[in-house]
């Protein structure tokens, strides 16, 4: 019980401090902060706003108390983008960027159970923590969707310049090139598995198009891309939203 009252208490400071890095924007709303502590590390939020927006954010729990904190490493966005409520209590959740859906379902004791979603979160209780007013989550989701736009101009024109020259591509263990907890397992039988500090974002088949590489995730039924170079692979649409970031092959 007092292991989980200090993760809990490790949330409460990391998402104050992170709601005080959000831009402010013209709209205040309320939104209700749900959560479930996988272990004494990682925790995972998700945020619904009574406007109709929402976030999922892996949360660092070893980060609070911290007196310098970079942003990156203690909360992970995963997901934005809107959510409509059924009368039967599911909630469907679409990313503003990738345009794939989650299925959540309100119980009746206030938690909240995970029908589809991301690997990890597999039958996941999430837990009510509290509820705190902050900036509407609109303006960053339209500002994802124009991303999501210069991305793919991005990756066509990487793929025409560069499909006469195939770089190699190695099977194994590719690891983030700032952080050694994120990694790409690519393996002989066509899988591959994209893991943040032992927690499952992402999972399936990959297909090899000229220097795309393409990642099929089974249970999102969604594609994320990566561009094959000379020096290893480079994140071109992952979840963690993270962009030009480069995973260098593991030795």
């Amino acid at each position: 019980m007092k292991q989980i009252k200090t993760i809990v208490l490790s949330i409460t400071v990391l998402f104050i401090i992170f709601c005080s890095s959000v831009t402010i924007s013209a709209q205040t709303v309320l939104n209700d902060i749900y959560f479930v502590a996988f272990n004494k590390e990682i925790s995972c939020c998700l945020t619904l706003s009574e406007d109709g927006y929402y976030s999922l954010e892996l949360v660092d729990n070893q980060s609070a108390g911290k007196k310098e904190v970079i942003r990156n490493e203690e909360v992970s966005l995963l997901s934005i983008g809107t959510f409509k409520e059924k009368n039967n209590g599911e909630i469907i959740l679409k990313d503003s960027f990738y345009s794939f859906s989650f299925v959540i379902k309100r119980l009746k004791d206030r938690t909240i159970k995970t029908l589809k979603g991301f690997p990890f979160m597999k039958n996941c209780l999430f837990a009510y923590l509290t509820t705190s007013k902050k900036s509407s989550e609109s303006e960053q989701m339209e500002g994802n969707l124009l991303n999501k736009l210069a991305l793919k101009k991005q990756r066509d024109k990487y793929n025409s310049l560069n499909n006469k020259l195939l770089y190699d591509l190695r099977e194994g263990t590719y690891v983030h090139f700032y952080r050694d907890n994120i990694q790409l397992i690519i393996t002989k039988n066509g899988n591959y598995q994209y893991i943040y500090k032992n927690i499952l974002l992402s999972e399936g088949k990959y297909i090899r198009d000229a220097n795309i590489l393409t990642l099929k995730d089974v249970d999102l039924k969604y594609d994320f891309y990566m561009l094959i170079t000379e020096n290893g692979l480079e994140g071109n649409l992952l979840p963690t939203y993270e962009v030009g970031i480069l995973y260098k092959f593991f030795e």
